[in-house]
């Protein structure tokens, strides 16, 4: 049987705070469960890692070009 992850746990798991899972909109997260007579929504710790390894990875950034400062001169003609 699968592990079952609370807010607490879920938002360890996910580099964020508790208060954060909880606000989300739950449609940006992994499919909860909810059980009957329990407080809250409950993660299936497999349902999590396949959420993640379904999400796209990061394109590398490449550095910014640094622009001069302040406005630019006019053109004396």
């Amino acid at each position: 049987m699968d592990r079952l992850l609370t807010a607490a746990e879920l938002a360890q798991v996910l580099g964020l705070s508790r208060k954060t899972v909880v606000s989300r909109d739950p449609r940006t997260l992994p499919q909860a469960v909810l059980l009957p007579g329990s407080r809250g929504r409950r993660w299936r710790e497999s349902d999590v890692q396949a959420w993640l390894s379904g999400l796209p990875q990061a394109l590398p950034t490449t550095p910014a070009v640094p622009r001069p400062c302040g406005r630019p001169r006019k053109e004396v003609s």
